[in-house]
C-alpha cells in the first residue's frame, strides 16, 4: 500500500512538473477585444511573439465603427500583424451617428471609394484617389459639371456628395515589349560569332494553350501647363487589336482570338489561328489627331507564328515538363529521390496546375535555374547529411549526384517540342556534385552524372532555337568535375536543332539511345568535360555544328557491355562540323580521368606526320604544345586509361 501512495505521489509530482514546463516553455499573454459597450468583449490567450487575429467589426446600434485602438485618444490604429509581447487591451473606437456628416464620392467611371463619416465641424482628412483607365486622377468637385473644387481641409458642415475629376493624359512614345525586344536583338548578326545563331530568320512563336502577353511599354503623361511640360504617369492604358495575315487585314479577329485583353494586351489565340503567321498590332486609345496623322510611329507590331503550345514566362513554369510517377522515383547510393512528390509538393508551393503537363511549350523571356527554383530535395540538407560528416560544409546546400531535375517521358506517337524564341536558360549558378554516388569524395575528384533535362519514352523531342548556360566551363578547376550534364536521351527521336550550348561538364549525352539522335546547327562551346558523351548510342547524327574550347574531347564514345549479348557500340556520324578543341593535356580534365600520362603518346605520334611534312601539333608564343583533341573511344566500364577492348 506504502509502495502505491509513492508511486501516485510520484505521478502527480511529474504531472506538475509538466504543466509547468509547458507554461514555462510557451509564454502566452492575455488580449482583451473591448467592444467598448457594443458586442461582447472578448478575452484571447496567445502565445508570446504570436498575432492576434483581427476582430470582425462589431456593431452598435446609433454609432459607427471607425476601428481598433490600444488608446481611445490616439489616432494610430492598432497593427494586428504586430506579435504580441504584452498583457493587452485594445479598444473599438465609435462615432456617434447623431454627430456626423457621411460623405459620398461619385468616381464618374473609376474605382469605388467607400464613403466616410465626418464628426460636425470637422474636416475629410485623406481620401483614397480613385483609378481609371486612360486618365489620371485630378482632385474632388462638389459639383457635376467639375466647376468648383473641393477642398480637403474644408469643415464638413451638412452631408456631401463629391466628384471625381481627371486630367487628360497623352501618349508620349511606345515600343515592343522588353520580351520581344530581346528577340529582336538576339536574332541580329553578334559581334562575337559564338553568340550568334546558325539560323536567325525563324519566327517568333506563340502559343495556344494560355495567353501571350503582348503588352508595349508605353510611356503617357498629362500636360503641366504651370512648367509647360509633360509629367510621366503609370496608368492602365488600352488598345485596339488589328491581325494581318499575307499582308490582307483579318476583317474579323474572333476567327483566330478567343479573347483579347485591351488593357494588358493578352491574347489568347484559338485552335484555329495554329500553324498560321500574323503581324499584331496595337495601337493606343487616346492618340491626338496629330499623333494619327503620323500613325506607324505609334503602332506596335509583331510578326508571329502560332503554334499549339503553352507560353513560358516563368522559370517554375518549367515543372509542366516535368512527368514522372513514382514508378520512376530513384536513388543516389543510399538517397532515395522521391521526384514525383518532389515536384507535386513544388507545384502546390509555386500555384501551380498538378497532373498538368501539355506536351509543346514556347519560352518567352531568359530564365535563370538555381536552388530556388527546382525543388529543394535535389539538394543535400540536414535530413540527407550529417554534420558530423568530414565534407559538411562543403556538401550541405549542393547538388546530388545522379538527380536528373526535368524528366520528361514522351507517350508512342507524341511529339514534345520546346521552342526557344532565341532565349536563354541560364544554370551557372546551380552548385556542383560533391559527392559521387553519394559517398564521401575527396574535394574536385567527383565525376558528376546529375542531369538537367532527360528524355524517355517512345515518341519523339524536338528543342529548337535555345540559348543554354551550365555551370561547369573549361577552367582549371577539378571541382567543375561535379558539373550538371544538358541532356540525356534514352528512348524516342530527338532533334537539338540551332542551339547554343556553353558551359556544361557534357553537352549532349544519347544513353544506349537506339533511334536517331540528330544535332544539327548547333555551337557548342567551353566545355569542361567532352561536348558529346556517346554511351553505346548507335544513331547519333551531327550536322553542322561547331565545337570550341572542350577540356577534354569533342566526342568520348563508349562500347557498352563488350563481347555479351546486349553489346551497345557507340557510333557517331558527322556532316560538315568545326571541331576547335586545342588542349594541352594538362587541363583538370586529364587530371580528374587520370589521362595525362597519354598525353606524351599522342605527341609522339606527330612524328609519324612529320615524315610526310605534316604536323597535327601547335605551339604558341610561350612554347606550349596544343592538340585538337577529337573523339576518345573506350570500354563503357572504363574510367580512365585502360587496355579494355573496344569495337
Amino acid at each position: 500500500m506504502k509502495n502505491k501512495i509513492i508511486t501516485i505521489l510520484m505521478f502527480v509530482f511529474l504531472f506538475t512538473l509538466t504543466l509547468a514546463s509547458c507554461e514555462l516553455g510557451d509564454k502566452t499573454h492575455t488580449v482583451k477585444i473591448d467592444a467598448a459597450n457594443g458586442t461582447a468583449v472578448q478575452e484571447i490567450k496567445v502565445i508570446d511573439g504570436q498575432l492576434v487575429a483581427k476582430p470582425t467589426d462589431p456593431s452598435r446600434e446609433g454609432f459607427i465603427f471607425e476601428g481598433w485602438y490600444l488608446d481611445l485618444n490616439s489616432d494610430e490604429e492598432y497593427d494586428f500583424d504586430s506579435p504580441v509581447k504584452d498583457d493587452l487591451v485594445i479598444y473599438a473606437k465609435w462615432l456617434d451617428s447623431s454627430t456626423t456628416y457621411t460623405v459620398s464620392f461619385e468616381t464618374n467611371g473609376g474605382s469605388e471609394i467607400v464613403s466616410k463619416q465626418v464628426r460636425i465641424g470637422g474636416t475629410l482628412g485623406p481620401v483614397d484617389e480613385p483609378k481609371k483607365s486612360c486618365v489620371v486622377f485630378d482632385q474632388w468637385y462638389t459639383d457635376e459639371e467639375l466647376k468648383h473644387p473641393f477642398n480637403l481641409s474644408t469643415p464638413i458642415d451638412e452631408d456631401l456628395v463629391l466628384y471625381a475629376g481627371y486630367k487628360q493624359v497623352f501618349v508620349l512614345g511606345i515600343s515592343q515589349n522588353t520580351n520581344y525586344a530581346e528577340y529582336l536583338q538576339n536574332v541580329k548578326e553578334q559581334q562575337n560569332e559564338d553568340l550568334q545563331y546558325y539560323v536567325r530568320d525563324n519566327m517568333y512563336m506563340v502559343g495556344t494553350l494560355n495567353a501571350w502577353k503582348a503588352n508595349p511599354q508605353i510611356e503617357l503623361g498629362y500636360y503641366d501647363e504651370e512648367n509647360d511640360d509633360y509629367i510621366e504617369v503609370e496608368v492602365s492604358w488600352k488598345y485596339t487589336l488589328e491581325l494581318t495575315e499575307d499582308g490582307v487585314l483579318v476583317e474579323d479577329n474572333d476567327l483566330y482570338v478567343a479573347s483579347f485583353n485591351e488593357e494588358t494586351c493578352e491574347i489568347l489565340f484559338n485552335d484555329a489561328a495554329v500553324n498560321h503567321e500574323f503581324t499584331v498590332s496595337l495601337t493606343p486609345y487616346g492618340l491626338t489627331n496629330r499623333q494619327k496623322e503620323n500613325l506607324a510611329r505609334y503602332v506596335i507590331s509583331f510578326n508571329v507564328k502560332v503554334v499549339d503550345a503553352y507560353n513560358i514566362y516563368s522559370v517554375y513554369e518549367l515543372a509542366y515538363l516535368e512527368n514522372r510517377t513514382e514508378a520512376q522515383n530513384g536513388n543516389c547510393g543510399s538517397i532515395q529521390l522521391l521526384n514525383s512528390a518532389f515536384w507535386t509538393a513544388f507545384k502546390e508551393e509555386h500555384d501551380l496546375l498538378l497532373n498538368y503537363n501539355p506536351s509543346k511549350f514556347v519560352l518567352h523571356t531568359n530564365l535563370t535555374i538555381n536552388e530556388t527554383t527546382i525543388p529543394s530535395g535535389y539538394f543535400y540538407s540536414d535530413e540527407t547529411i550529417s554534420k558530423l560528416d568530414s565534407d559538411y560544409s562543403r556538401t550541405f546546400g549542393s547538388l546530388i549526384d545522379d538527380s536528373e531535375i526535368f524528366f520528361r517521358i514522351t507517350a508512342q506517337d507524341e511529339e514534345f517540342k520546346f521552342y526557344g524564341n532565341y532565349f536563354n536558360i541560364d544554370c551557372s549558378t546551380l552548385r556542383e556534385v560533391q559527392r559521387e554516388w553519394n559517398e564521401i569524395t575527396p574535394e574536385g575528384e567527383v565525376i558528376s552524372h546529375a542531369t538537367l533535362f532527360r528524355f524517355e519514352g517512345e515518341g519523339s523531342v524536338e528543342m529548337v532555337n535555345l540559348s543554354i548556360t551550365g555551370n561547369a566551363p573549361r577552367v582549371e578547376n577539378t571541382i567543375k568535375a561535379g558539373g550538371i550534364i544538358f541532356t540525356k536521351v534514352e528512348g524516342p527521336e530527338a532533334l537539338f536543332d540551332n542551339m547554343l550550348c556553353f558551359d556544361f561538364f557534357i553537352t549532349f549525352m544519347p544513353n544506349r539511345h537506339h533511334k536517331e539522335m540528330v544535332i544539327d546547327h548547333a555551337k557548342v562551346i567551353n566545355a569542361y568535360n567532352s561536348f558529346l558523351y556517346n554511351w553505346g548510342s548507335e544513331y547519333l547524327i551531327v550536322k553542322n555544328s561547331l565545337f570550341k574550347s572542350s577540356g577534354g574531347p569533342v566526342l568520348i564514345q563508349d562500347c557498352v557491355d563488350y563481347g555479351s549479348e546486349d553489346q551497345s557500340d557507340g557510333k557517331t556520324t558527322f556532316i560538315d562540323c568545326e571541331f576547335d578543341s586545342f588542349v594541352t593535356g594538362q587541363e583538370s580534365w586529364f587530371v580528374s580521368f587520370n589521362a595525362t600520362l597519354l598525353v606524351g603518346q599522342i605527341k609522339a605520334l606527330d612524328q609519324i606526320f612529320n615524315a610526310y611534312g605534316k604536323s597535327f601539333l601547335k605551339t604558341d608564343v610561350d612554347h606550349n604544345t596544343y592538340f585538337n583533341l577529337i573523339v576518345v573511344n573506350k570500354s563503357g566500364e572504363a574510367q580512365g586509361i585502360t587496355s579494355s577492348p573496344i569495337e
